[in-house]
């Protein structure tokens, strides 16, 4: 699993750019994503705790998420949004968005 692990973050730190294109299910993310998330995320290599506090290490990356969800979407969605980005948060620890 450690060298799965280290080629997905290989490729990470190579690329200028990550485009993550994931669907919603049931208010959350597709496991998929969350086990690539586990995999990815890992102090020394993406984060590292300063005074306490997270600080990222790979930085200078954009990292569009192109998210499809089904139902109907209206200007003011019945539901918010924050919901996926509560479990996506920590993209923002191995990357500057």
């Amino acid at each position: 699993m450690l060298s799965l692990s280290d080629t997905f973050l290989s490729g990470l730190s190579e690329s200028d750019e990550w485009v993550v294109g994931v669907p919603m299910y049931n208010f959350g993310i597709a496991s998929v994503l969350k086990l690539w998330i586990d995999l990815v995320v890992r102090a020394r290599k993406t984060f590292a705790y300063v005074d306490g506090k997270p600080q990222e290490l790979l930085t200078g990356k954009k990292v569009p998420f192109v998210v499809a969800t089904g139902g109907c979407m209206t200007p003011e969605p019945k539901w918010p949004p924050s919901i996926m980005w509560s479990h996506t948060f920590v993209l923002s620890l191995a990357s500057s968005v």
